[in-house]
């Protein structure tokens, strides 16, 4: 019975290390997309829970619209017309990994 309890703290430790994003539910962005770079940066307007001022992303960024997939340049067209996002971001890092909304 000890190496069970052992066996689940110890997988319970490890699980918490692997997390592969951080995400946040986001009212607001505002979105510069280079479409020369396939990349850009995302500002996050009065965002007290945010390590940084910007976050980044490139041609890597997975966008859903609607539980569909959509596109940056969809986005950036829109962005300022949706209500709710989430933002995952890499931990320890300002690079956004995915964007739903």
């Amino acid at each position: 019975m000890k190496i069970l309890v052992i066996f689940m703290l110890i997988l319970s430790s490890l699980s918490a290390g692997l997390a592969n994003a951080k995400s946040m539910e986001i009212k607001s962005i505002v979105v510069e997309y280079y479409e020369s770079t396939n990349s850009g940066i995302i500002r996050i307007p009065d965002c007290k829970r945010c390590d940084f001022d910007f976050y980044e992303f490139d041609n890597t960024l997975e966008v859903k619209k609607d539980r569909k997939k959509g596109s940056i340049k969809d986005l950036s067209k829109e962005y300022w017309k949706v209500n709710f996002y989430t933002v995952f971001i890499k931990p320890n890092s300002n690079k956004v990994l995915r964007i739903y909304y």
